[in-house]
């Protein structure tokens, strides 16, 4: 359900509406031709600017003269783009490319939250990859990312990810996780994610064995450590997929195990309250860790009581 309304006047970022009850005046103002369709209760159907057929064809087309609907709200180029990357098919609409580069300039003028709402739907599309570097072409992509480094690694990704939309960005600003993150105003979380992909990053090669793998994921979390195959395997251009793969499946079916001894058992010792106490703690999980995590409570207490008397 929705009220009819016609813009009565707009600055590129908000508009001030009247309501009306003509369906055409309505569609009039949407952005899109598949947006400007609507459907009654009753079952009546109205598509004035053949938004059905657009959307059938794959075609993403301004309602009217392209240039006007950009310029009512320039959020218009970035919701366009996302559109094209989710629907569309064959070449892109001609006007609205044209638009769409001719805005580039005024999409500073959009809060960052707009922003970072469209470019995160839109690298959870299928493929992304065409429509950003067609993004790149009209200059829009520097305007809202300007840190965006080469695809070639996004190319690759694309076919072997779960079109994450925080890791697909990290392989598109490789070197500038962190600083895009905080331009994007994410969230803490997401922002610590994302600096934690960019370089110096953990170094994971495909020759990892299991032990190898077990201890990243005690140190990263499954996550991340996904995170971070899926990144390497994108760049090693999956010359060693069975082997990237593998270490996927390693994540999905270790449980992190908790270290079986806490500072209470070393004060059961007789070791006195202070720094003593988490040395200890923290050389019983060294041992522990180097013997891949197989030593139960009972040996982990053993090697405690052997390290605290020596």
């Amino acid at each position: 359900m929705t009220t009819l309304r016609v813009d009565v006047e707009t600055d590129g970022r908000h508009a001030e509406v009247a309501f009306t009850d003509d369906w055409k005046a309505d569609a009039a103002r949407r952005d899109f031709t598949f947006n400007a369709m609507s459907l009654r209760p009753d079952g009546g159907f109205f598509d004035y600017f053949g938004g059905r057929d657009d959307l059938t064809a794959g075609r993403v087309r301004f309602v009217g003269d392209a240039q006007s609907r950009v310029e009512e709200d320039y959020l218009r180029v970035l919701r366009y783009f996302r559109f094209l990357a989710r629907f569309g098919q064959g070449e892109p609409d001609a006007q609205a490319v044209a638009a769409c580069r001719a805005a580039s300039g005024q999409l500073a003028r959009l809060s960052v939250e707009r922003v970072r709402s469209e470019l995160l739907k839109l690298l959870g599309a299928p493929n992304p990859v065409p429509t950003l570097g067609l993004m790149r072409e009209t200059g829009v992509l520097a305007a809202i990312l300007p840190d965006a480094g080469a695809m070639d690694v996004l190319v690759t990704l694309v076919g072997i990810d779960d079109r994450d939309p925080l890791r697909r960005l990290a392989a598109l600003v490789p070197n500038a996780g962190g600083k895009a993150g905080s331009a994007l105003k994410l969230s803490k979380a997401e922002q610590d994610r994302l600096g934690a992909l960019a370089p110096p990053r953990a170094a994971f090669a495909p020759d990892m064995d299991i032990p190898q793998q077990r201890q990243q994921l005690y140190d990263l979390g499954a996550e991340r450590f996904t995170d971070l195959v899926l990144l390497s395997w994108a760049a090693d251009r999956e010359v060693h997929a069975d082997a990237w793969r593998a270490m996927l499946q390693t994540a999905q079916v270790w449980d992190r195990p908790a270290l079986p001894v806490r500072g209470s058992d070393v004060l059961a010792l007789g070791v006195p309250s202070g720094a003593r106490v988490g040395e200890l703690v923290g050389a019983v999980e060294r041992w522990w860790r180097a013997g891949d995590f197989q030593a139960d409570r009972d040996a982990c207490l053993a090697q405690l009581r052997e390290i605290a008397t020596s």
